[in-house]
């Protein structure tokens, strides 16, 4: 953490210096952090970081939001590693559409000129001398959004300084900026490990070259006591959704960036970024070279006064009494003003070098405005009784100007910003007794109409899904929009005016903190639906889906409101109209409706509007909150987080009704991993799954269970399920079916699947949701029951197809699907079968965790199938077992009984089954292949088809076997033991009477066993 007299010294220093930097990435932990610490911490340097999308595609190791829930929290991640290491950040307008091979994928779904266009906003906005691509554009990236980025920083570092391109821009008030120096980062090993790019630090000789500037970020920072380096990793751990952990040590740690382009002439071997130009506040003066002769020469008078001025201040420094500092401080704000009035009243400077040297300055006297306030001890609070109101609320704020070193000043004026339709009134000032503060409190009155709070980005419907609605202009870029209400306080100080602006916000403490979230603006009633998607199977009855909804007050006084149901021609609800009424915030009650939807209803997706009027309004939206735990705590409960806002969405509920079918009956257990929904999902159709803890997986009998699923990762995140894989395997042998989610790299080595496989890193997903998928046998019965499989099933899929396949596996696996991204060979390794002993392994990597919840119908309907492999296995089985002779006139019942005792055996091409003269205790069929029967000469006597039995004597009559049985090729054998044989005739005595007969009936006619 930051001390605040440190942070102080910081921006003092950073006031004399103006040659900003643009770091260029594509995702919030995409940054050089070293280099960040690095410049903004020795120089003052102004850095930014931009990143085209918010991450809102990757996975979230630290909470539950996924989506743009997840892109809201990396988000205020990313502005927590910024307040760590000196810099700000900026984000583009781009979904992250989940990992990318090709660079191509992200013009297709952004679009270049669309990308240029944020990224010269993003120079036009941060005014930088200095760009540094974290991206080369070329494969070694590691991943199609570095590429995408890395394609166009080149294109965008010249556009931005063309007044011609972009001109929207201009109307938004960002002017055309000339950038002097594009370089690019020489750490590269984003292909390794996408995310990780930090991890080096190394001398390289090689990089020891003219064009290349080499910086040290462990060198010592006297200031904090720490090296850049260390206070980087502090910085890089904020990124916690993606578990980040690297330890801060000290030592060497370098960064290389190759000069790209350069605008201005520069030495052969740089020692630094700024070489070649003026990157202290003088260098502004450059900038101006259209004014006339005589101003050029006033605005460069009065940039070296400020100059010299911020130099004498940041002498004077001293963190225990800063107040020797605020005198030169304000003679460099007297020479920022005079020239801005220059630059203002220059005729001859063009409006567009005008408008952008303008902006820069108006920053920079903002910033030098703060420091100045800081050092005079002054300090403007601004809170309201609440962290949130609704719209035609009254709110009473107040906001006190806190005077600390009990400072003369001539004038202190308070004002609101508030926007539009809402109205204000200032009660009379109050000063404290002790003078060390004035305070003013005023009534607030929201508009009835007043827009609810939602992050900026996410207020509009996409019409491109890959790329968020802007508004035009302001806040569009920034993290987060402004807060709803704004404090102004204007002072007046020895004859210079000081102006601070405070959002409004709540300050309270909670159990282990406090926290102060800025006000929200919500609706006056909360609803939350339990689920945003339903799903049901197709049925020709009516069925009755009960709706539930979550009502809260949130206003604080008595509320009433009306909810009602809108559904589709010929559906019904009961009832249609249901009235609420609350005396107290934070009340709320669970109401229901119950939707009925006629018998024969078609396949396809139905909407059912939810809505509330309110005091003479009507809300159409659901309010899903994202919230940040305080730190050092998990929850990211509403009365202990830090921070707070909504996604704002239509209360519409789809009702998705589909044509699948479950096999019911079936016992599942679940393992979870990584937190997912496909058991929530699975629940919509009456399909439980008992999620077991690490204790029951030790204890508990799992022969219980038809199938066990492993979740996502389950063997990585969860030390129990790596460590009882064995019992796991136990159960698959002993006849039960394993379901294996997706599972990292680790997975490989932990000899937790019944038979050999490897992945193939890093190209082992497929990242396009629309590459075909073929069926490698369209007739295997996973593809058959209880669900029909055609490629129709594999349309509507969303983010990608999967992830973690197999690379290259036994022989004893059988794939089932393949696809592949474009340009790539077929991927066989998703979906891999293996039967073994009596249960069955299966394999899958495809994306189910991704589709089940997004309810797209074929994924629904090929993992209904996957569930029911217990029975789709002893269903093969039997009618493999009802082709031959001695089963064939066995009951269903008594066929189920046999094929649940049967177990498989793989045998390679001239593997002996056995000797003849063996002691044989078991029967085969030959389910796939053949086996050779061979006399004592070795001759194959005879050889034994798929559905044909051998060695059956050997299960009734205690004899050595009368031949050799050797595999013809590599052959797949159903084995029948004696013990099970005995069982099953003790069990059923008919199917003894049925089995004498036939084999009988066999020797009378072959006279031997085969």
């Amino acid at each position: 953490m930051i001390e605040q007299s440190e942070e102080l010294f910081y921006q003092l220093r950073g006031l004399g210096m103006c040659g900003t930097v643009l770091h260029i990435g594509a995702h919030p932990d995409d940054e050089e952090i070293g280099m960040l610490s690095y410049l903004t911490r020795k120089f003052g340097v102004r850095v930014v970081y931009w990143s085209a999308t918010r991450g809102e595609g990757g996975q979230n190791k630290a909470g539950p939001y996924t989506g743009d829930g997840l892109g809201i929290f990396r988000t205020w991640e990313s502005e927590e590693a910024r307040k760590e290491d000196g810099g700000e950040c900026l984000f583009g307008p781009f979904v992250d559409f989940g990992f990318s091979k090709h660079g191509q994928e992200g013009f297709d779904r952004w679009g270049r000129t669309a990308l240029v266009r944020e990224l010269v906003r993003a120079i036009r906005m941060s005014q930088p001398h200095i760009v540094i691509s974290r991206w080369t554009g070329t494969h070694i990236d590691g991943h199609g959004h570095h590429e995408t980025v890395g394609q166009v920083t080149e294109e965008a570092f010249y556009a931005a300084a063309d007044p011609t391109q972009f001109r929207e821009l201009e109307a938004q008030g960002l002017y055309s900026w000339r950038p002097l120096k594009l370089y690019l980062s020489e750490m590269k090993i984003g292909h390794i490990m996408p995310g990780t790019v930090h991890l080096f630090g190394a001398y390289q000789e090689e990089l020891e070259r003219p064009g290349v500037v080499r910086i040290n970020c462990g060198e010592y920072d006297p200031v904090s006591g720490k090296t850049y380096q260390e206070r980087a990793w502090l910085a890089y751990n904020k990124h916690r959704s993606q578990a980040m952990g690297w330890l801060p040590e000290p030592g060497d740690f370098y960064y290389y960036f190759s000069l790209l382009k350069s605008l201005i002439p520069v030495p052969e071997k740089e020692e630094t970024f700024f070489e070649g130009f003026d990157p202290t506040i003088t260098g502004l003066a450059t900038l101006c070279e259209g004014a006339k002769d005589d101003t050029k020469a006033a605005i460069a008078e009065q940039l070296t006064l400020a100059k010299s001025s911020l130099q004498v201040a940041l002498e004077n420094f001293r963190s225990s009494d800063p107040l020797d500092t605020v005198m030169p401080l304000l003679d460099a704000h007297i020479a920022l003003k005079t020239t801005q009035q220059l630059i203002s009243n220059n005729p001859t400077l063009d409006d567009d070098t005008k408008g952008s040297v303008l902006y820069y300055l108006e920053q920079k006297v903002t910033a030098l405005e703060g420091v100045t306030i800081n050092c005079l001890g002054l300090q403007l609070e601004a809170l309201g009784p609440h962290p949130r109101t609704t719209p035609g609320a009254a709110l009473t704020l107040d906001m006190r100007l806190w005077n600390h070193r009990h400072i003369p000043l001539n004038k202190i004026a308070f004002d609101l910003q508030v926007p539009e339709g809402w109205d204000y009134e200032a009660r009379d000032a109050v000063q404290s007794h002790s003078s060390n503060s004035n305070r003013q409190t005023f009534d607030v009155q929201v508009a009835k109409d007043a827009e609810l709070s939602c992050p900026y980005w996410l207020s509009k419907p996409r019409v491109n899904p890959n790329v968020f609605e802007w508004p035009e202009g302001e806040p569009s870029g920034r993290p987060m929009e402004p807060a709803p209400v704004i404090a102004h306080c204007e002072v007046i100080y020895k004859g210079h005016h000081l102006h601070m602006q405070q959002a409004f916000s709540c300050r309270e403490a909670f159990p282990g903190g406090f926290r102060e979230l800025a006000v929200k603006v919500v609706a006056p009633i909360s609803l939350t639906p339990n689920t945003n998607l339903e799903l049901l199977a197709c049925s020709s009855s009516e069925q009755v889906q009960r709706l539930h909804i979550h009502v809260e007050n949130n206003r604080y006084e008595t509320t009433k409101g009306e909810l009602s149901i809108v559904v589709p021609p010929h559906w019904r609800v009961v009832p249609e109209r249901l009235p609420v009424q609350f005396e107290t915030c934070g009340e709320s009650q669970n109401v229901a409706f119950d939707v009925h939807i006629p018998g024969g209803t078609s396949p396809g997706d139905y909407t059912v509007e939810v809505h509330l009027d309110s005091e003479g309004r009507t809300y159409r939206t659901f309010a899903e909150p994202v919230r940040m735990a305080a730190p050092g705590l998990t929850e990211h409960s509403a009365s202990k987080c830090v921070e707070e806002t909504f996604i704002l969405t239509t209360a519409d509920i789809k009702f998705s009704i589909l044509d699948i079918r479950f096999v019911s009956g079936l016992r599942y257990a679940y393992l979870e991993g990584v937190t997912q929904k496909i058991t929530d999902v699975l629940e919509a159709f009456g399909i439980r799954c008992e999620k077991l803890t690490d204790r029951e997986l030790a204890t508990v009998e799992l022969s219980v269970y038809d199938a066990i699923i492993v979740g996502q990762n389950g063997y990585l995140v969860r030390e129990a399920i790596k460590k009882y894989g064995q019992r796991l395997l136990d159960y698959t042998f002993n006849g039960g079916t394993l379901i294996v989610e997706f599972q990292g790299y680790a997975y490989q080595n932990q000899e937790n699947a019944p038979y050999p496989f490897t992945f193939t890193k890093p190209r082992d997903r497929v990242v396009n949701e629309n590459a075909e998928v073929t069926l490698l046998n369209p007739e295997h019965f996973l593809f058959q029951y209880p669900n029909q499989i055609t490629s129709e099933d594999f349309e509507r899929w969303v983010t990608d197809r999967g992830l973690y396949f197999f690379g290259e596996w036994d022989s004893r696996y059988t794939p089932l699907m393949s696809c592949a991204d474009p340009g790539e060979s077929q991927k066989e390794g998703g979906l891999l079968l293996a039967h073994y002993g009596k249960g069955t392994f299966l394999y899958n990597a495809y994306s189910f965790f991704r589709q089940l919840p997004a309810g797209v119908p074929g994924a629904l309907r090929l993992f209904a199938n996957i569930l029911a492999l217990p029975d789709a296995r002893i269903r093969e089985r039997m009618k493999v077992l009802q082709s031959v002779d001695i089963f064939e006139s066995l009951s269903e019942t008594e066929l189920r009984a046999v094929a649940r005792q049967v177990s498989e055996r793989w045998a390679e091409q001239d593997e002996i089954i056995c000797h003849k003269g063996d002691q044989g205790d078991s029967l085969y069929i030959v389910y796939a292949g053949a086996i050779d029967i061979v006399n004592e000469e070795g001759r194959v006597v005879y050889c034994a088809g798929p559905g044909e039995c051998i060695g059956e004597l050997a299960v009734l009559c205690d004899i050595p076997r009368t031949a050799m049985m050797k595999a013809h090729r590599q052959t797949q054998l159903l084995e029948l033991k004696r013990e099970s044989v005995n069982a099953l005739l003790d069990l059923y005595p008919k199917m003894a009477r049925e089995f004498i007969q036939v084999l009988v009936h066999r020797l009378y006619v072959s006279g031997d066993d085969k």
